[in-house]
């Protein structure tokens, strides 16, 4: 299995668990189970959100994706416009801006999500490569210490006594 798609997929949980959605199993090969997060499939912007978070976490941790997958990627962008234009009202051009800006947000929140959170990301992948699934306990858990480390590093008098390995 590759490791760009290891990072994609904790990525995504991590996403996931930072915008307060429930992610019952992270998968490394989506032949053998399947990454399980519960998602509205009305709420677009959580799917684009979650996509793309896991795209900049592979990014950033792999390096450039293959070529197949840029591909794969560029017509997902418009598959996800598309869909976030039909939830919109109005003339073709107002739905096609309106679209542009919810995705451009959706991009900036998951820039951001990968800045904040990329050591947890990190964590879930070298979990999921050793062990092939992970549960989404464990994915709360490292996102819940990964938010007391960064709190804890920006501001050293508010630490507590709570330890930095999600295995305890």
């Amino acid at each position: 299995m590759q490791k760009a798609y290891l990072y994609y997929a904790a990525g995504q949980a991590v996403a996931a668990v930072h915008l307060g959605l429930k992610v019952k199993q992270v998968s490394a090969d989506p032949l053998l189970a399947s990454t399980d997060i519960v998602l509205s499939r009305d709420d677009v912007k959580a799917r684009v959100t979650l996509w793309l978070t896991g795209t900049a976490v592979e990014r950033k941790l792999a390096g450039r994706a293959s070529p197949l997958r840029r591909m794969r990627n560029r017509e997902r962008i418009k598959v996800e416009l598309q869909a976030l234009m039909e939830q919109q009202t109005g003339p073709s051009a107002k739905r096609r801006r309106e679209a542009m800006r919810i995705f451009t947000q959706a991009q900036d929140r998951a820039n951001a999500i990968t800045t904040y959170l990329l050591h947890a990301a990190e964590l879930v992948a070298q979990k999921l490569e050793a062990e092939g699934t992970v549960g989404g306990d464990y994915v709360e858990r490292v996102v819940k210490l990964e938010k007391i480390r960064q709190r804890t590093q920006n501001n050293p008098d508010a630490a507590a006594d709570n330890p930095a390995t999600p295995d305890a």
